[in-house]
């Protein structure tokens, strides 16, 4: 679809230029799915594109009927001049884009849903606090409300992206990435206040490949490191494909993802990178959660996982507590912090008893 040039030195080519064929108007016109008229100076339409007349013929050919047609349906046209005013072309005439309601439509609906979420989160603060009886599980209702704010964020970022989206629209590809963004963002919102349920309540383990879990979890966070810190990267390291242990996902992973924000947050002066390991022997399973961040005194290993216990200036500090009773009170592991030194690094150790066969049957 390229027209060849050959480069001579004599008699002799030398080499070859491949240039591309320029595309005509009405050729580029071919792939658009709403309604478009090009005309002259004059506004003699020239050719036409998803309106009610013929497309494989001229303005002298159509009918008469198919004329009046055609001058009524521009008249209900937004009008575009071709041409400077040394220079006068024709005109282009076009309706708005037949996605672009949807668009709209999906924006909306984003951000209701967006926004009921936060006023349950909000709700659910308000009754709390008439109940200042218990600290800890006001603190974790603060903390909840907290977490909606990275995936709230992402989504206010994609409906201004969709605000901004150029008259044309956007492509079918980048569309579909941008919805599916939003639906994870939108699923991580629900798996929240689902999680704010279950603690303090009874819980359900069940066997779960708990490679696939890792695997999702650090996934979710390498998407969106770039917005939360400077020259930070997560990495998976995996030997326990295939082997099942007894969890509740949901709250397994919200501990997880309290230990990587508090890797993040160690990290935020420097950057660095997150490893998750993951091995096992014949009884148990060992993750161990590494980051090159600031460090914790050995003073302080046991004290990180009080509630209340923090170095950040912001926060109420129930992160590491809340991953504590995660992991030892509903799953019966065990969580601690295995190494840590200053101005290097910390490394978090979790351990889960492998699920029996017998309880896998069940």
């Amino acid at each position: 679809s390229m027209d060849r040039i050959e480069l001579r030195s004599g008699n002799q080519v030398v080499n070859y230029v491949y240039i591309a064929r320029p595309l005509s108007l009405q050729e580029f016109l071919k792939d658009i799915d709403y309604s478009v008229v090009v005309t002259d100076r004059d506004k003699k339409p020239l050719y036409w594109r998803n309106v009610e007349a013929p497309e494989d013929k001229t303005w002298d050919q159509i009918a008469p009927e198919d004329k009046l047609q055609l001058q009524k349906r521009m008249k209900n046209m937004y009008e575009v001049y071709l041409g400077d005013t040394s220079d006068q072309l024709g005109y282009i005439y076009f309706t708005t884009p037949k996605y672009l309601p949807r668009i709209r439509y999906l924006v909306l609906l984003e951000l209701a849903l967006a926004l009921l979420l936060v006023g349950f989160s909000s709700y659910g603060l308000f009754l709390l606090n008439r109940i200042e009886k218990d600290t800890l599980w006001i603190g974790l209702a603060k903390e909840t409300a907290h977490q909606f704010g990275t995936p709230i964020t992402s989504l206010m970022g994609w409906i201004d992206l969709l605000r901004e989206a150029p008259e044309e629209g956007i492509s079918s590809p980048e569309l579909s990435k941008m919805l599916d963004y939003m639906t994870t963002d939108l699923n991580q919102l629900k798996n929240i206040a689902s999680r704010f349920g279950k603690v303090g309540s009874q819980t359900k383990l069940v066997p779960t490949e708990l490679h696939t879990i890792l695997q999702q979890t650090v996934s979710y966070f390498k998407d969106r490191l770039p917005h939360l810190g400077s020259k930070m990267d997560i990495h998976l390291i995996s030997k326990i494909p295939g082997i099942k242990v007894m969890l509740d996902t949901e709250l397994f992973t919200w501990a997880m993802e309290n230990l990587i924000k508090n890797c993040i947050d160690a990290m935020s002066q420097k950057g660095g990178n997150i490893f998750i390991t993951a091995t096992h022997n014949n009884k148990y399973v060992f993750i161990h959660i590494r980051d090159e961040g600031k460090g914790i005194p050995h003073s302080q290993w046991k004290k990180i996982f009080e509630p209340g216990i923090t170095t950040k200036t912001r926060g109420w500090g129930l992160g590491l507590s809340l991953a504590k009773r995660i992991i030892e009170e509903y799953h019966q592991g065990v969580i601690k912090v295995l190494t840590s030194t200053i101005n290097e690094g910390t490394t978090i150790e979790i351990r889960l008893n492998i699920a029996e066969q017998e309880e896998e049957k069940k």
